[in-house]
């Protein structure tokens, strides 16, 4: 089945800045959680 709608180049990026416009609550975690404590340290 053909995709009706595929994504363009930059359409992750407007998505992103719309949900951010929006107060995504994901981007406002973000600001809060420090991922380093997940990396690997070897």
């Amino acid at each position: 089945m053909k995709n009706i709608n595929p994504l363009g180049l930059f359409d992750d990026h407007f998505l992103m800045e719309k949900l951010t416009k929006l107060g995504d609550p994901l981007q406002r975690l973000n600001d809060y959680i420090n991922r380093n404590i997940f990396k690997s340290t070897t």
